[in-house]
């Protein structure tokens, strides 16, 4: 354990289309019920396949997160479950709707402050370090978190949630990230899994 024991980081997750197909049934909802239940982690959970709703929801949280008492101000880790590729997030699996990191960025300067920002989708964060540390800045984010390969839907979805766990049990960034890549070192090091954090 680093330092006091953390308040809980409480999750909001959005979550794409992941396939076509009617009678599929993946999502990540389950993953979030079984962390709640071992770890009492609240969670807000919303769909969206369109850029608008995409940014109609992010930008509702943003409005309401300023402090830790505000309306969704628990709210720590931004968790976003796309398909991807480098740079960019796809809403759904035939691509046609997709988000640009750039344009992420462009639209959200300075509006992450306290939260931790997870791209659970395929090589979204395939960038280089320095690329990684910018985009941290500028969205004045405590973390950025994601993938740089192309990941299998349930070894990720594992590795989403050991991340959310271990969220929980430390203060600082630089504790999740070690204790991350210590614990999981394999499972880390086959999926890409990746942490940029502030220094403190």
């Amino acid at each position: 354990m680093s330092g006091s024991q953390p308040k809980l980081r409480h999750v909001f997750c959005l979550e794409g289309d992941w396939n076509s197909d009617l009678r599929a049934q993946s999502s990540i909802l389950a993953g979030l019920e079984l962390v709640k239940s071992i770890n009492d982690i609240d969670y807000i959970y919303k769909t969206c396949i369109t850029s608008e709703e995409f940014y109609q929801r992010l930008d509702c949280l943003l409005a309401g997160s300023h402090t830790e008492r505000s309306k969704y101000g628990k709210f720590k880790i931004v968790y976003l479950a796309f398909h991807g590729n480098e740079g960019c997030l796809y809403l759904s699996e035939n691509s046609e709707q997709s988000i640009e990191l750039n344009d992420f960025v462009e639209r959200y300067a300075g509006c992450f402050s306290g939260k931790i920002i997870h791209f659970g989708s395929c090589e979204t964060l395939n960038l280089p370090e320095a690329e990684l540390r910018q985009l941290l800045r500028q969205l004045d984010a405590d973390a950025l978190v994601g993938y740089t390969t192309e990941i299998d839907f349930l070894s990720s979805t594992l590795v989403d949630l050991l991340f959310f766990e271990i969220c929980q049990a430390y203060t600082t960034m630089s504790a999740i990230k070690s204790n991350m890549f210590k614990k999981y070192a394999g499972l880390c090091a086959d999926l890409g899994f990746v942490m940029v954090h502030r220094s403190s």
